[in-house]
C-alpha cells in the first residue's frame, strides 16, 4: 500500500509507477507495465445507500475487471458511473454516464434518484486503512456536451466526450494509489440524503447499474532486478 504524488500528466503517471517499480526508462518493457482498468458493477436499489465493491479477482461478473493475486495497479484516474443493462442478458450496447441524464434514464423520479450517487461521499479502503474517505462524489460528475435523445434500446444522438480523461468523466486526483492484487481493496459509495424511489430503474428487465472505474497501469511480474521493488 503506497501513495505518489506527481504532476496531471499521463506520460509521467508510468514513469512514477516505474520509478517506485526501481524499473528504468529502457527497461520499462521488460517490466510488463500496461495501460489497464479496473471496472466493478453493482446492481441499484431502490433500498440500499451503501456499495462497497472489492477490487479482487475470482468473483463478480465476467464483463468486470479486477485484480489477480501478484499485481499491483497505478490508479491514474477514478470515475463513476451508470447504465441500464439486463443481468441476466448482459448487453454493452448501452453508454455510460456519468451523471444523471434525464433522456436515457426517463422514468418519473429517476433520474432525480440517481442525483444522490453524485451528492454522496466514496472511500477507498486497504484492509481496515481508509486511503481516501468521505470524498464528495461531486468530483466524479461530467456533463459532456449535447443531449443523448431517443430510448435506451434504440438513440437517435448521443453525447459529445471530449478526448482528456476528464472529459470522459475520470476525476484525476492529486494522489494516485497504488493496490495491491495480494491486498484487500475496496472503493465505497454512500448516497446522499433523499427519497431512493426510482433509483433502480423503471419497471422491466433493465436494471440501473452502479460502475466504479479505475484506469492508470497494471504490474504483473517481469522486473528486470528481481528483489528490487520499493513497493
Amino acid at each position: 500500500m503506497d501513495t505518489i504524488i506527481i504532476t496531471r500528466d499521463y506520460r509521467q503517471a508510468v514513469m512514477a509507477f516505474a520509478g517506485k517499480l526501481n524499473v528504468s526508462a529502457s527497461d520499462l518493457d521488460m517490466a510488463n507495465i500496461t495501460p489497464y482498468d479496473i471496472e466493478l458493477h453493482t446492481p441499484l436499489s431502490n433500498t440500499s445507500n451503501t456499495y462497497s465493491l472489492d477490487f479482487k479477482d475470482g468473483g463478480g461478473k465476467s464483463w468486470e475487471k479486477r485484480l489477480k493475486s501478484g499485481e499491483l495497479f497505478f490508479a491514474y484516474g477514478i470515475g463513476i458511473f451508470v447504465t441500464k443493462y439486463d443481468p441476466a442478458a448482459m448487453s454493452q450496447n448501452r453508454p455510460y454516464f456519468s451523471y444523471p441524464d434525464p433522456n436515457f434514464f426517463a422514468t418519473a423520479g429517476e433520474s432525480a434518484a440517481l442525483e444522490l450517487i453524485w451528492n454522496g461521499d466514496v472511500d477507498l479502503i486497504t484492509n481496515s486503512v481508509n486511503r481516501i474517505m468521505g470524498f464528495k462524489a461531486h468530483h466524479f460528475r461530467t456533463v459532456p456536451k449535447g443531449n443523448y435523445t431517443g430510448t435506451p434500446g434504440t438513440p437517435t444522438a448521443l453525447n459529445e466526450w471530449g478526448p482528456s480523461f476528464e472529459q470522459r468523466g475520470f476525476y484525476l486526483p492529486a494522489l494516485y494509489p497504488l493496490f495491491d492484487g495480494d491486498e484487500t481493496n475496496t472503493i465505497k459509495l454512500t448516497l446522499g440524503v433523499g427519497s431512493q424511489t426510482g433509483v433502480a430503474g423503471g419497471a422491466g428487465v433493465l436494471q440501473n447499474q452502479l460502475i466504479f472505474k479505475l484506469t492508470g497501469f497494471k504490474y504483473s511480474g517481469g522486473l528486470p532486478n528481481p528483489g528490487s521493488c520499493n513497493v
